[in-house]
């Protein structure tokens, strides 16, 4: 989850058998300062995250490697 307020995006734990969501180890991603995190999509082959920022229009890239499922 981005949140353009605070420069973070928020990292959750889907737990299928259950439909719940936790805080994930760590719980969150500092941004930049100032980036202002609006939007978060995937690449299609489910291992880039592309963060994009407002209002300097930028775009950060990140690895994400998903734990096995419980």
């Amino acid at each position: 989850m981005a949140d353009r307020g605070l420069d973070q995006v928020l990292i959750y734990r889907y737990d299928r058998r259950k439909g719940t969501l936790t805080p994930n180890d760590p719980p969150l991603f500092n941004s930049t300062p100032g980036a202002g995190p609006r939007h978060l999509a995937f690449h299609s082959n489910g291992r880039i995250l592309y963060e994009l920022n407002e209002p300097g229009s930028t775009i950060g890239v990140l690895a994400y490697g998903a734990a096995s499922e419980p």
